[in-house]
């Protein structure tokens, strides 16, 4: 991260530095973004372009036909999450709560770059910082601390998310970090990524 008014003088992402394993942090030894990264999954901050060729795509892959669709039918969205990792709920939010949650990211990016602590995660060629990042937006708005507890009132669909999310993860799940990315002209691309990068790999794990 930089904070604002600075130039990003390298990019931010993973860097192929000639080692078996290419550059990232202390932070992700032994997890399952390591894993991922060892295997190629990961793109290139000097090229923008995946290691793995076609990985952060589904082109060739599926069809549009094939992938997930918007449904409220929980069985659909039982078999979307087994089959694909992911499943569209249909209207999760009402328009109202999505007007609510723009609002508000829109003024806290403003506040953050007007009190020049904001920090971003990309410049454009010229190094001009782009995509803003907000963190721990739980402290940010009651609309943010009503998302991580799913509350109705401000996810309409709240009952049936904590429901998936329970089936598929277990009770007593924990949501580790809540935060939203604002990109902005000429950043750099993020491909698909896995955003788990703290979880310990399987190996590591007591069964």
């Amino acid at each position: 991260m930089v904070q604002i008014n600075k130039k990003i003088t390298h990019r931010v992402g993973f860097v192929d530095d000639g080692k078996p394993r290419p550059l990232y942090t202390k932070y992700h030894k032994n997890t399952i973004q390591r894993d991922l990264i060892d295997q190629g999954y990961y793109v290139d901050v000097e090229t923008n372009q995946p290691v793995k060729p076609g990985y952060d795509t589904t082109l060739e892959h599926y069809s549009p036909d094939e992938l997930p669709i918007p449904t409220s039918d929980i069985e659909c969205l039982r078999a979307d999450l087994s089959t694909f990792g992911y499943c569209l709920v249909t209207d999760a939010l009402t328009p109202a709560q999505l007007d609510t949650y723009g609002q508000r990211v829109d003024e806290q990016a403003a506040g953050e770059r007007k009190a020049q602590v904001a920090s971003y995660a990309a410049a454009d060629a010229h190094g001009v910082p782009t995509n803003q990042f907000l963190q721990t937006l739980v402290n940010k708005g009651a609309c943010f601390a009503d998302a991580v507890e799913l509350s109705e009132r401000s996810v309409a669909r709240g009952a049936m998310l904590e429901q998936l999310l329970t089936e598929m993860l277990g009770e007593q799940f924990i949501c580790n970090s809540a935060a939203a990315a604002l990109a902005g002209p000429g950043g750099t691309p993020q491909a698909l990524h896995c955003g788990q990068s703290m979880i310990q790999a399987l190996a590591a794990l007591a069964v």
